[in-house]
């Protein structure tokens, strides 16, 4: 049987032409329902039926590619719900043609943002996480966010956070944070700068916040962060509540039993209605170094006193396996010619234990010798022995105390002579006494 190739080419012709009329008029219906107003209302109405949940759009002009304007969206779904209103997106679609998602505007006058708590046990998180690379396909670019107004409400915790503004981009591995504004009624965050998503996530970034708390002295703080996951520098400088600058090198930041760190903070002032009338200037140095398990910090400085005058101060304190060893501790005061020295240790976990000792001189007392040894578990002390040794006699105090469930104390104190001629001279005495003492402070009180 011989082929007819003239009916062949026809039915070819056919077949191929109605392909290309199929795909011009989806491409046309694409065109209507995403450049007109009739169109977009259409796709609307198909994004609210077939949404995983309770999806509701009114629209009130615009397209999808063109300056869309919604009057209300709000989607309900088990443990969250939205609510946004008056909400504004355009864009430029012709930048996809270049690999590039570039937003002109994305704003709204209101949302509320309603999500109920987890009822489950979350699962212990593990110690160490690793950041995945990520390389977005096409540039980002987000010329203005403007969204104010926000109502967010997780079970019983409740936040309105004012407004949030963003201007950024992402190209590769590069992201960009031009402007970032957080504000809430207590104060206000900025931030700017750049962070690359591989490796140990390189970075720069710059914040400033502001923050008024209730009764108290506004705030501000800078905070710069430069380097990476694995070796960070940080700088913090505060003024206001509290003068303050930090510097710190921080190490292996994402995983909690590696973080290390070696850090100088300068405190030189604190406002507070609570300390002005008794501190009247301060000037602290404290270095920190080492890690979670183990760490020092070195403590120096001063204070201006309105009661005891100048108070210097200087301590040595080393932080191991739970037990908190004090090398060294000084301070003396101006006014009062007083002065304390302490050394020991304190073991803080399930077992308590205690061995401190050192020298005081106050209130006329001079070269007098004090320690203090407890031993029990994190309900109390079931031994307790303070002793106090001096030229003018000596005292002790030993029993046992507890503090869960309830406050409760066995104590005896026992006064040895002391002779208080040598510390007043309106006083001509000896003092010997035993105390007896013990009760307890119940929930019924």
């Amino acid at each position: 049987m011989s082929i007819n190739w003239r009916r062949a080419g026809l039915a070819t012709t056919i077949i191929i032409s109605g392909i290309l009329i199929f795909l011009l008029s989806l491409v046309i219906i694409i065109s209507l329902m995403l450049t007109t107003e009739r169109g977009t209302r259409v796709t609307l109405n198909l994004a609210e039926r077939f949404a995983p949940g309770e999806l509701s759009i009114t629209h009130q002009s615009g397209s999808l590619l063109s300056d869309l304007r919604l009057a209300n969206v709000s989607f309900t779904q088990p443990g969250s719900a939205v609510d946004i209103e008056d909400l504004h997106f355009d864009w430029q679609p012709r930048a996809l043609m270049a690999r590039s998602f570039h937003v002109n505007t994305l704003s709204f006058s209101r949302m509320s943002l309603v999500l109920e708590p987890s009822g489950e046990d979350e699962a212990p998180a593990d110690t160490e996480f690793e950041l995945p690379d990520i390389d977005l396909p096409i540039d980002i670019k987000i010329e203005s966010i403007d969204l104010p107004n926000i109502h967010l409400q997780i079970g019983e915790f409740e936040q309105v956070i004012d407004t949030v503004q963003l201007r950024a981009s992402s190209i590769g591995y590069e992201q960009h944070i031009e402007h970032l504004l957080v504000r809430v009624e207590q104060g206000e965050v900025r931030a700017q700068g750049t962070i690359e998503t591989r490796d140990n996530y390189p970075l720069d970034i710059n914040l400033e916040a502001e923050f008024a708390l209730p009764d108290m002295h506004a705030i501000q703080a800078e905070l710069a962060l430069i380097g990476d996951l694995e070796t960070l520098q940080v700088t913090l400088r505060t003024e206001g509540l509290v003068d303050s600058q930090v510097e710190a090198q921080l190490a292996q930041v994402l995983d909690i039993d590696a973080l290390s760190w070696d850090a100088q903070v300068l405190l030189k002032d604190i406002r507070h209605e609570a300390l002005q009338d008794s501190i009247h200037a301060l000037d602290f140095e404290l270095h920190s170094q080492g890690n979670l398990a183990r760490f020092g910090i070195e403590l120096d400085g001063n204070l201006e006193s309105a009661e005891q005058g100048e108070v210097d101060i200087s301590a040595a304190l080393v932080w191991s396996d739970r037990t908190l060893t004090i090398e060294q501790f000084d301070m003396s005061a101006e006014e009062m010619i007083s002065s304390l020295t302490v050394t020991g240790y304190a073991v803080i976990s399930d077992v308590l234990d205690i061995d401190i000792s050192g020298d005081a001189e106050a209130f006329g007392f001079s070269q007098n010798q004090f320690s203090l040894r407890a031993t029990g578990t994190q309900d109390g002390a079931e031994h307790l022995e303070l002793s106090l040794n001096l030229p003018q006699g000596s005292a002790t105090l030993d029993g046992s105390i507890g503090w869960a469930p309830y406050l409760s104390w066995d104590l005896n104190i026992r006064v040895d002579e002391l002779n208080f001629a040598e510390i007043s001279d309106d006083l001509q005495c000896d003092l010997k006494s035993q105390i007896a003492n013990h009760g307890l402070f119940d929930d019924v009180l």
